[in-house]
């Protein structure tokens, strides 16, 4: 915690305000005050998380020196910007970037707020996973995704490497020698336990920093992490993926236009395929309808609750509701289909479900781009229908079934929870990461045209 606060501090030759988004417990906060700022706000997230933190580790964050107190605020930060003033500092003191909840810290959208709130001159420090030596090919891309949207942002980055990486970013330069920082660091008489003029001197004269600078501006600024494509979760969960597989680190991740449409190429053709082979019986297309349908409909759920999470900040408040707006979708959707079934007209009815969900991918693409469509009300809307459509569907395809009905609910159901399941791993690892949510949310919509095509014939109807 001190030596992100005091390497953070030591950028701005006189700061006065700072903001620490996180890292109350850890002392973020509490080892600025040695520099003598007059304000300093910590942004948290979580109360009841951090009262019980601190029930417990009171004594690890007792400030050095008789500067500000810390201020302690419970806030969602992308809401407490809109009311915020500006700051010398900011410092994201949140955990590394491996899901929805803390990755839309390292967003560009997320940087270009801090730096609107930023006074002139001032700094935005970041920290991020890094290894003292060799840097495997996933963790390159990961660091590089969040590295290229802060240069977007600002004019000057710096770098500092270590086993944790710093990032700093400032509309002016950035000191760029240790003299500079040794200097400010006596001016103001701070004592720190580990930054000190010796590893200062250590950490900007070593040649990895210019290497791991070389290897950041090597790489392309194309594919930079942003809220609608944190494509940072490919790379994330290769390298948790390398701990029980280690080739998976030496794996060489390429992300580029031609990645996303080869990736679309291949999906098309596979899904082609399974549609032109299930299409060849009556009980094949009824379970082709049914697990297109549960793919669909899984894929919007994701984009929908990935959304809602990056809007709104912990999705856990709310997930029960939003879920229970989804199955109650379905549940309202499998009854309205029944009397549709008796009716005799099958084939409209399978049209009228496609284009449904084609209509509902298209919808969520486009509210994926709009800052309101993401509240509660809204999504808790689009999942109702969401699953109102899917009922309908496997309440459709069970009454088209031909031959025993004993055996359409095994069949139905297998089908729909394995395209559920195919879609929530295609969605959250490779879909989302390379097309976006609004790019996922169009791909459901393949999906949903390609029902049209394996709609069931005429069955008992019951």
């Amino acid at each position: 915690a001190e030596a992100f606060a005091d390497l953070s501090a030591l950028q701005h030759p006189a700061p006065r305000r700072a903001l620490v988004i996180g890292g109350g417990l850890e002392g973020v906060p509490a080892a600025l005050v040695p520099h003598g700022l007059s304000s300093i706000d910590n942004l948290e997230i979580d109360e009841r998380a951090f009262d019980l933190g601190r029930r417990y580790s009171e004594r690890l964050r007792v400030p050095r020196g008789t500067g500000a107190v810390p201020r302690l605020i419970i806030g969602e930060p992308r809401r407490f910007f809109e009311d915020a003033g500006l700051y010398d500092l900011i410092l994201v003191a949140m955990p590394e970037p491996t899901s929805g909840e803390t990755s839309r810290f390292y967003t560009q959208e997320f940087f270009a707020r801090c730096a609107q709130h930023l006074a002139p001159g001032g700094v935005l420090g970041i920290r991020l996973p890094a290894a003292e030596n060799f840097w495997p090919p996933p963790l390159v891309r990961l660091v590089a995704t969040i590295v290229d949207a802060l240069r977007l942002e600002f004019h000057h980055t710096s770098v500092v490497p270590g086993a944790t990486l710093y990032v700093f970013a400032s509309p002016q330069p950035l000191p760029s020698d240790a003299d500079v920082l040794v200097g400010r660091l006596a001016a103001r008489r701070v004592h720190a336990t580990l930054v000190t003029p010796p590893y200062l001197h250590y950490l900007y004269g070593n040649d990895r920093r210019g290497e791991v600078q070389r290897v950041l501006s090597g790489l392309p600024v194309s594919r930079p992490n942003r809220d609608a494509a944190p494509v940072c979760y490919q790379y994330a969960a290769m390298l948790w993926l390398a701990k029980f597989y280690p080739a998976v680190a030496r794996a060489e991740a390429r992300a580029g236009a031609s990645a996303v449409w080869l990736a679309c190429g291949l999906g098309l053709a596979v899904l082609g395929l399974g549609v032109a082979w299930m299409r060849r019986t009556a009980a094949r297309r009824a379970v082709a309808f049914v697990a297109l349908v549960g793919g669909a409909a899984m894929g919007l759920e994701t984009v929908l609750i990935l959304r809602y999470q990056m809007a709104n900040g912990v999705v856990f408040v709310n997930v029960g509701w939003l879920l229970t707006c989804f199955m109650a979708g379905l549940t309202a959707g499998a009854w309205l289909a029944c009397p549709s079934i008796s009716r005799g007209r099958p084939r409209r009815s399978g049209v009228a479900l496609g284009g449904t969900m084609c209509l509902l991918s298209g919808v969520v693409a486009a509210m994926t781009r709009v800052e309101w469509a993401a509240d509660l009300a809204g999504v808790s809307v689009l999942l109702l229908a969401i699953g109102s459509s899917a009922g309908a569907a496997f309440g459709y395809a069970a009454g088209q079934w031909e031959g025993r009905g004993d055996r359409a609910a095994s069949a139905l159901y297998a089908a729909d929870v394995a395209g559920g399941a195919i879609a929530a791993w295609g969605t959250t690892l490779v879909l989302v990461p390379l097309a976006g949510l609004g790019g996922t949310a169009l791909a459901m919509a393949a999906l949903g045209a390609a029902m049209l095509f394996v709609i069931p014939r005429s069955g008992c109807g019951r």
